[in-house]
C-alpha cells in the first residue's frame, strides 16, 4: 500500500502538535487542509488513525502508521539534504524532547544550551509529569 508523502508528513504534525489546529501552524497551511490530508490518508488506510481529542491520540492502527510515516519523512528529509547541497538550503530536522521539570530545572539546561548552537535542528521540548512510586 502507497502513501502520499504530505499525508504522512500531515500525521505526524497532527500528533506532534497534538491537534489539527497546532499542525495547521506547524506545516504552514490550513487547519481544513490538514483535515482533507487526515481524511483521505484514513480513507486510503481503511481505518481511522487518529482519536480527535485533545490532545489528539493515534489509534492502535495509527501507531503502525506513525512509525512508517517518521521512518518515511525522516528519509525524504534526509535524501532533501543531500541532493540540496549548494542549491537548496538544507531543511532542519525536528525532534521532540520529553524532560521532568526538575531536570529541566537543573541540569537539563546546558542541554539546551548545547542543542542552541545546532542550525540543523528544530527541537520541541515538552515538560513531562514524573511519578515516584514509593513503598510504605
Amino acid at each position: 500500500m502507497n502513501f502520499d508523502f504530505e499525508q504522512l508528513e500531515t500525521l505526524l504534525a497532527v500528533i506532534e502538535a497534538g491537534s489539527f489546529d497546532g499542525a495547521a501552524i506547524d506545516l504552514g497551511i490550513s487547519a481544513s487542509a490538514v483535515s482533507q490530508r487526515m481524511k483521505a490518508l484514513e480513507k486510503r488506510a481503511g481505518t481511522i488513525l487518529v482519536l480527535r481529542s485533545k490532545p489528539v491520540r493515534p489509534t492502535e492502527p495509527g501507531v503502525t502508521v506513525l512509525r512508517y510515516a517518521r521512518q518515511i519523512v525522516s528519509l525524504g528529509r534526509e535524501l532533501n539534504a543531500h541532493l540540496g547541497e549548494g542549491e537548496h538550503a538544507e531543511t532542519p530536522q525536528r525532534i521532540t524532547i520529553g524532560v521532568n521539570a526538575d531536570s529541566l530545572a537543573t541540569w537539563f539546561i546546558d542541554v539546551l544550551r548545547e542543542l542552541g548552537r545546532r542550525e540543523d535542528l528544530i527541537c520541541d521540548l515538552r515538560r513531562e509529569m514524573s511519578t515516584v512510586t514509593r513503598n510504605c
